[in-house]
């Protein structure tokens, strides 16, 4: 298949006037332009992440969740998408903005908060995805992170967070990949619903005329998800990462 490219999220700046995060965002960004996924085995599902609406209340926890939805559920996947392009919009005339969904306790390798730097996973994961709903009755946890505490309690309830609903379209082979700048270099995390999988970080000078090498210093592939530069990152490349099968 095809390599997909997708843009980087560093993530929340702590404030609006924090500067430094911002400038390293910056130049983060530009020496992470794109990564690709070439062989996974993600199934039938498309991808969309969960995260804090624009119009959530400031003192909620910004984190995240995934939701999975078949993609013979046209109508759902379509919904998602539309609620996607209406997030800036308290008013709009769109519905059904909560997920309603009932969860299990254990991790399962594709629930994680990527809207947390290190990409963490949750200790529960979804057992069934139950639609879009315009509101809630009875106990509601606001956030995932409050069902991360109890998360037994509120498997027996099911989940529908009031000021969280779908924020981004991760596709249906999605490496999601976070860069955070340390005080001398920089550390990739990423996170995939794909198994079986090992990763080659490589660069190249220019993506008119792309030459993609792997980057040297690291013996390659690797299967861990995460990996830090040796350096600081000051040269003009643009990384991505490669994801295969073993063997491959």
């Amino acid at each position: 298949m095809a390599a997909e490219h997708y843009s980087l999220d560093l993530g929340k700046p702590q404030n609006d006037n924090d500067t430094e995060h911002n400038r390293l965002a910056v130049n983060i960004s530009f020496l992470l332009a794109a990564m690709a996924m070439l062989s996974t085995k993600a199934g039938d599902m498309v991808y969309f992440l969960v995260g804090p609406t624009s119009f959530a209340p400031s003192d909620l926890p910004y984190d995240s969740c995934i939701l999975t939805i078949p993609k013979k559920q046209v109508a759902d996947i379509q919904h998602a998408r539309d609620l996607i392009q209406n997030l800036r919009a308290p008013d709009s005339p769109i519905t059904r903005r909560l997920v309603v969904a009932c969860i299990e306790v254990g991790a399962d390798g594709i629930h994680h908060d990527l809207l947390n730097p290190e990409l963490p996973a949750w200790n529960r994961h979804v057992k069934e995805f139950a639609g879009f709903g315009d509101f809630t009755v009875g106990e509601v946890a606001n956030s995932p992170s409050v069902v991360e505490k109890k998360p037994a309690y509120w498997a027996q309830k099911g989940i529908a967070f009031p000021s969280h609903t779908v924020v981004r379209d991760l596709g249906e082979e999605p490496i999601f990949v976070r860069a955070n700048p340390l005080e001398d270099r920089v550390r990739l995390n990423w996170w995939s619903p794909g198994t079986n999988l090992v990763f080659t970080v490589e660069s190249t000078a220019s993506l008119t005329a792309p030459d993609w090498e792997p980057i040297p210093g690291t013996q390659w592939p690797i299967t861990d998800r995460t990996w830090t530069s040796n350096s600081a990152v000051t040269d003009p490349y643009f990384r991505v990462i490669r994801a295969t099968s073993p063997g491959n």
